[in-house]
């Protein structure tokens, strides 16, 4: 190998640089959270000596393809070299990095925690001999290599900036940060192999401008945006005003934090979500898959726009809070929500343990499992023998393990691997989530529970609540309070879901998952379990069907000192929720409360409660039901379904005269009718002509009073 070596330090420059950078090199910056999303810091001393090659690359092509055994999907990624800093290479030109997850056909497979590249990307790599023997298969005759604990043996290059990000730090510099403190290792030499183009154009920072009027024609402002709270990954779009723009969007973009991260770096919105673009006004969606990172997730805080002529970013006046973000499936450059589906024949999903996992282990995990049930219904249950599969695969089980350091990366606690299943409809894809396996670390120390961890221990209920959330579909947030805030550290206690956060982002997956069949698998079910843990302070929260025909809410808070008010909330399939009334929080000290439904309906009823906060935060109860299960469409009679051309009959069964609210919605929420109509006491027969409703699975719904009854039905 040769090469011309840009920089070598005299050897006691080196020492005393390496005693004065050490504790800048081993902690993470002022203000990070130290244990980002399940990864534990790896020291870059560790990384440098654990490395057997380390190199400056850019990824140039990429290909997925299944092990040998049909089990996993691994992505050969094809590194053009630049400059080698450790290790020798007989052909230093190109090398073949081989990561985990991928996408083959109509199968794809992501896993939480770990890194994912994207071709373009480019930074210092520490590698090591390829660390998975079933992925050893020949795709080139190149060099293969595993990246060494995986997310964090990236050093990614952010141009044209010439920064440079990894997990837990920032380099403000390429040159004049990054390359020194590498070279401040005595083994570590910069040899170049070719030339790094993209290192020797100017200097371009996104600077940010004052948000006034701009001073020239060609700086963009941002004067407002709406909504100021928002989701993202659900096809929420952001409306944002201001001016230069421009006219089109061109090389322009919106960034946001990026909330894998806590928001260190940006993201920006694929091509597809941007749905307008003029010199005073954007309408974009808020991404959970961005164009420029395949691991970002927008998250809360100042966004910004640039226009693409001039380099300073207009930055928003506010911050843009992110409620909850739902993980995305890119395919075609497109986003897709995923859906769950009825995989076990029982309405959901079946989880089961690895025989290395411990019983005090599963009974967390099972709490965990109980908690997201009791608050969003996810069809999820734990069998109770103990699974024969000892490694995580595309086999058909749902498996919980503990990994070893030959399976797991180094310095990851813990991860989720979700396998996907998509097909086509048209010119769009629809994906569902066939499987999904956990992996921990077997060498952490960990607290079981239902003991607080000591010092230096991980709490394992509140990982595997956070882990269960990414196979719930859920992606990472800058909200402490919540379960899948993007941190998790040493100590750490958070058992509990928020209600404005996780709980809304979990419903909002599992009330599309539970109304219709997806790829010829039959949707989930909602399960409603009894064994729930109430909120804090909450004692108890029961509803009772009469005997004269009417629900009897009770429910007793112990401590009501930052509560302001009770929710009471009633549905008829535990999907779409309607508030029946509102009563405020009383007492200091706490009460008991009552609250009579005349009205519970036919078939199951269920009831829950918000609790809503001073602070305008919010928590769920569990929810309860009552009554027998006589249909969702009882006191309403649909037919023929599928309906005949374009003609809609049914028939309402009207408790009482008075005026009714008909409405019809497709799957996703959208309403297509409106109307109000006046009913007489008994049956009430109506006949719609809808010639422009589109092929697809709606909903029709009848509100009278507080009363609710909803049907489906199919237009062919």
């Amino acid at each position: 190998m040769s090469g011309k070596i840009n920089f070598s330090p005299h050897p006691w420059f080196t020492y005393i640089k390496i005693v004065f950078l050490y504790w800048l090199i081993i902690i993470p910056e002022p203000g990070k959270a130290q244990d980002a999303c399940m990864l534990v810091p790896a020291p870059l001393p560790q990384r440098v000596e654990q490395a057997t090659v380390i190199l400056e690359g850019k990824v140039v092509a990429q290909k997925s393809f299944w092990d040998a055994g049909h089990q996993n999907i691994y992505t050969a990624n094809t590194v053009e070299v630049y400059k080698i800093l450790k290790g020798r290479l007989a052909a230093p030109e190109q090398v073949e990095i081989i990561t985990e997850g991928g996408t083959v056909g109509d199968k794809m497979h992501v896993y939480s925690a770990t890194l994912a590249l994207k071709p373009g990307q480019q930074g210092i790599f520490f590698l090591e001999p390829l660390g998975f023997p079933a992925a050893n298969q020949v795709l080139t005759n190149l060099v293969r290599f595993s990246v060494y604990s995986s997310l964090q043996g990236f050093i990614r290059y952010q141009l044209p900036g010439l920064t440079a990000r990894e997990p837990f730090r920032t380099y403000h510099s390429i040159q004049n940060e990054l390359y020194p403190l590498l070279l401040a290792f005595p083994d570590l030499k910069l040899i170049t192999i070719k030339e790094n183009a993209d290192l020797n154009k100017p200097v371009i920072y996104p600077n940010p401008v004052p948000n006034r009027a701009a001073r020239t024609q060609a700086i963009p402002a941002i004067s407002g945006f709406s909504p100021d709270t928002i989701t993202a990954g659900t096809g929420s779009v952001l409306t944002i005003t201001g001016q230069n723009f421009g006219s089109s969007r061109d090389s322009g973009f919106v960034e946001f934090k990026n909330a894998n991260d806590g928001g260190a770096t940006y993201i920006k919105p694929l091509a597809s979500d941007y749905i307008s673009w003029s010199d005073n006004l954007i309408r974009v969606k808020v991404p959970s898959i961005p164009a420029d990172d395949g691991t970002g997730v927008a998250g809360t805080g100042q966004f910004r726009v640039m226009n693409g002529t001039d380099t300073r970013a207009a930055t928003s006046p506010a911050e843009l809070a992110i409620r909850y973000a739902v993980s995305n499936v890119l395919k075609e450059e497109k986003a897709y929500q995923p859906y769950h589906i009825d995989a076990n024949g029982n309405g959901g999903y079946t989880i089961q343990f690895a025989a290395n996992v411990p019983e005090a282990a599963r009974a967390a995990f099972r709490r965990s499992m109980q908690t997201w049930t009791c608050y969003t219904n996810i069809n999820w249950v734990a069998d109770a023998v103990t699974s024969t599969a000892i490694i995580s695969a595309e086999d058909n089980i749902n498996l919980v393990r503990l990994a070893d350091a030959g399976s797991l990366p180094s310095n990851v606690l813990g991860r989720t691997v979700s396998r996907y299943q998509g097909c086509q409809l048209g010119s769009n894809y629809s994906y569902l989530v066939s499987e999904f396996d956990f992996e921990f670390n077997d060498r952490t120390s960990w607290q079981f529970g239902p003991a607080t961890p000591a010092i230096n221990q991980f709490d394992f209920e509140t990982t595997t609540l956070h882990e269960l959330g990414h196979a719930h579909q859920l992606a990472h947030m800058i909200q402490p309070r919540s379960v899948m805030h993007y941190s998790i550290s040493r100590t750490q206690v958070t058992r509990s879901l928020s209600g404005r956060n996780d709980v809304e982002g979990g419903n909002h997956v599992t009330n599309r998952s539970f109304q219709n069949n997806i790829c010829n698998h039959t949707r989930m079910v909602p399960r409603v379990s009894a064994d729930c843990t109430l909120p804090a302070n909450l004692l108890s929260f029961e509803a009772v069907l009469q005997t004269n025909g009417t629900a009897l809410l009770t429910w007793v808070n112990q401590n009501e000192s930052n509560l302001a008010f009770y929710e009471i909330q009633k549905s008829i399939d535990a999907i779409a929720w309607h508030a029946l009334a509102r009563q405020a929080a009383s007492s200091t000290n706490g009460r008991s409360y009552t609250f009579t439904d005349p009205r519970p309906g036919t078939g199951f009823t269920y009831y829950r409660l918000r609790l809503g906060n001073k602070d305008n935060q919010y928590n769920f109860s569990p929810s309860r039901r009552i009554g027998t299960d006589t249909g969702l469409a009882a006191g309403l009679q649909l037919f023929p379904n599928p309906i005949q051309e374009h003609n809609l009959h049914f028939a309402y069964q009207a408790p009482a005269n008075g005026r009714i609210l008909i409405r019809i919605y497709d799957i996703v929420g959208r309403e297509h009718t409106l109307l109000v109509r006046n009913v007489t006491a008994g049956s009430n027969p109506f006949y719609f002509s809808m010639p422009g409703l589109k092929s697809g699975l709606y909903v029709l719904q009848v509100i009278q009073e507080k009363e609710v009854h909803q049907a489906r039905f199919i237009k062919p």
